[in-house]
């Protein structure tokens, strides 16, 4: 058989891949952000998983294209890992908007040591800066399963709390959802998955 000469037209209009994820950026919080534990602040939401302040002294990770429960959606919510701590939780976008939270340049020390830290674990990370992570939040629907994947394998393992067994949204902490929100089928069902080895 032989090979078809528009084959290397075809192989010109195919762009490389692109590094897939996870995408993430480092914050830290502005100078002016409080620093004293004084309970859960009411004019921009966020919260962590032990329901107390984040360390306004620590930077934090953020992964704006993983998925998060309806609540957090709502309140347009990115996952955040705080570095001092390894809590987990999630901050408003809002945050970067207004300056709260300030986006590190990619080549500083804090970018480069947990890109190192993602690589180790068999992640491809990809460094969005604050004009990037903006962009996203309003170009990406924020349900990352509904729209890109049928089912979400790394959203579960970066959130929390429970997440749903079909699609991989996770559930609102404290939550007494009968369905997943996202997919509509019922809470605790196991679907017969055939996930390749990239996802198990």
């Amino acid at each position: 058989m032989t090979e078809d000469p528009q084959f290397h037209k075809w192989d010109t209009a195919i762009p490389n891949s692109p590094k897939k994820g996870p995408i993430f950026s480092m914050a830290k919080w502005a100078a002016g952000v409080p620093t004293a534990p004084v309970g859960l602040e009411e004019d921009l939401p966020y919260a962590t998983y032990d329901n107390k302040e984040w360390n306004k002294l620590s930077r934090i990770a953020l992964f704006p294209e993983l998925a998060v429960p309806e609540g957090v959606e709502k309140n347009d919510g990115i996952l955040a890992i705080e570095l001092a701590t390894g809590r987990k939780g999630w901050v408003c976008s809002e945050f970067i908007e207004t300056g709260r939270l300030v986006i590190d340049q990619e080549d500083t020390m804090f970018v480069a040591q947990m890109k190192g830290l993602l690589t180790e674990k068999g992640w491809n990370p990809f460094y969005l800066c604050s004009e990037d992570i903006q962009r996203l939040r309003k170009d990406v629907p924020s349900s990352f399963s509904e729209h890109l994947l049928p089912y979400d394998p790394v959203s579960p393992r970066f959130w929390y709390g429970e997440s749903c067994e079909t699609c991989g949204q996770p559930y609102q902490e404290g939550s007494k959802y009968d369905m997943c929100h996202s997919c509509q089928e019922p809470r605790g069902y196991t679907p017969p998955l055939n996930l390749n080895g990239d996802y198990e």
